[in-house]
């Protein structure tokens, strides 16, 4: 797939994930605004750790080069103007657990989370496992999920643990 259209379905998802996600819950209390940077529970990786992924699948080489695999990988966690990425989207689902035993293990959760889906996801659309379609299922039902806890984080944790297995399912298949 080309580059524009690439960027037209991003486009798409960031549309969507912006209506799908609601008012970033972290701003709601001031407790929450203070959390998110604390918590950094969705820093992108560094050049290195990306680069190894990059040099891990040989079919992803031979049809996208580093520095697009490296642009894409920024633009999930970063966004752009459609969305605010996944870094942002981490820090709302950080931001909304009460306690900080558990806001660490959602952030721990959100991290992983997000370096699996972002890390397939980048690839060229041809060879990639995760698709702009199951980012935005995974969005709303962690974003469901969050609306619906009480604070605990558990409702999240449960949301954020299925999306990883879903995630790392996907990414095994051959």
């Amino acid at each position: 797939m080309d580059h524009a259209r690439r960027a037209g379905g991003w486009a798409a998802l960031m549309t969507l994930l912006s209506l799908c996600t609601p008012a970033p819950e972290a701003a709601a209390t001031e407790d929450a605004a203070a959390v998110a940077p604390r918590a950094a529970p969705s820093n992108a990786p560094d050049d290195v750790e990306s680069f190894a992924a990059y040099r891990s699948d040989r079919s992803n080489q031979e049809v996208q080069t580093w520095g697009q695999y490296r642009g894409w990988v920024r633009t999930f966690y970063d966004g752009n103007m459609m969305s605010d990425g996944w870094r942002k989207f981490g820090e709302v689902t950080v931001g909304a657990v009460k306690s900080e035993a558990a806001r660490q293990s959602v952030a721990a959760q959100v991290a992983e989370l997000g370096r699996i889906i972002g890390h397939e996801w980048a690839k060229d659309s041809s060879v990639r496992k995760i698709s702009t379609t199951d980012l935005r299922r995974w969005n709303e039902m962690i974003a469901s999920a969050r609306r619906s806890d009480d604070g605990s984080g558990g409702r999240t944790l449960d949301a954020l643990r299925a999306v990883r297995r879903t995630a790392e399912d996907r990414c095994r298949r051959g």
